[in-house]
């Protein structure tokens, strides 16, 4: 059964300095998949070769760019949606705003219904904090902390 990875950390509470920290969960991933491991997995399971999964995945990815900075949205299909974000300085009027007052542009991506729902369904298990995971492989292997 595949499980979302979590850990629990203490947060601050940005609104009151002085309050004791609480403890929450956060998200805790197991590694990274690349495109090629992505496209090697996704031949094992069609009739595609991987270099092929592979093309059409790049193809894809340059298209997805050229459509978001042409500022449109992005739907693939049961995948979920991409469209672009601004961020600016505000002005005092309309008239006084230029694009020089942009600071930055970030992409913003929305689930579909079905990842989304898939999500809430999910199994969670409980690992140490990345930090922690560090300094406990290294106390293991001899490192600092011995």
């Amino acid at each position: 059964m595949r499980k979302l990875t979590y850990s629990v950390v203490p947060r601050k509470n940005p609104a009151d300095k002085g309050a004791p920290a609480k403890y929450y969960a956060t998200a805790q991933a197991r590694g990274y998949s690349s495109l090629e491991e992505i496209a090697e997995k996704i031949s094992r399971s069609t009739t595609v070769t991987r270099a092929d999964v592979k093309a059409v995945l790049a193809a894809l990815e340059d298209e997805t760019i050229d459509l978001l900075q042409n500022g449109e949205i992005v739907q693939l299909g049961d995948l979920g949606t991409f469209r672009a974000s601004i961020s600016s300085k505000g002005a005092e009027a309309a008239e006084e705003y230029n694009v020089s007052m942009i600071k930055g542009v970030k992409v913003i991506f929305r689930p579909s219904k079905k990842i989304s729902d898939a999500m809430q369904t999910a199994s969670f298990e409980r690992v140490a904090p990345k930090k922690d995971a560090e300094e406990a492989t290294e106390d293991e292997e001899g490192g600092m902390g011995v």
